[in-house]
């Protein structure tokens, strides 16, 4: 089991305030990984933000990937410092090798295509794509 305690934020409003892959972070291929998040906003949103889980080998490559709005609620309609649940889930490929894989996260907006900068709480800006784990494919 992994957890991240480390809050990042995504823009001006957004902020990923924990994670959690379920069982463990020692997988096989073919694995169904369970990655949920809880998510806040300070202010309105102005977009159905969308997030993307990448999955990566060490050439930083993605090899597998989920893309999809954040939460089963609509962004639009989330209120300023409610939390937001996020499940989704990430498919080892069967032909991964034996190896570590950099488990990666960003946030977008979809109907620009523009990515949020992201940040961690202290306001040091990371670029657009945050680093939450490796997992180690057996």
């Amino acid at each position: 089991m992994s957890a991240q305690a480390t809050r990042f934020g995504f823009g001006e409003a957004l902020t990923l305030q924990g994670w959690h892959v379920a069982e463990s972070v020692n997988v096989q291929p073919c694995e169904v990984v369970v990655f949920t998040s809880w998510w806040q906003t300070s202010a309105p949103l102005d977009a159905p933000y969308s997030m993307t889980l990448v999955l990566a080998n060490n050439a930083g490559i993605g090899v597998a990937r989920n893309d999809q709005v954040i939460s089963s609620v609509w962004p639009y309609t989330w209120e300023a410092g409610r939390a937001y649940l996020d499940e989704r889930s990430i498919v080892i490929p069967c032909d991964a090798a034996p190896g570590d894989y950099a488990l990666l996260l960003d946030v977008y907006n979809p109907e620009t295509l523009e990515f949020l900068p992201a940040s961690l709480p202290d306001g040091i800006t990371l670029g657009q794509q945050v680093y939450l784990t490796i997992l180690f494919v057996h």
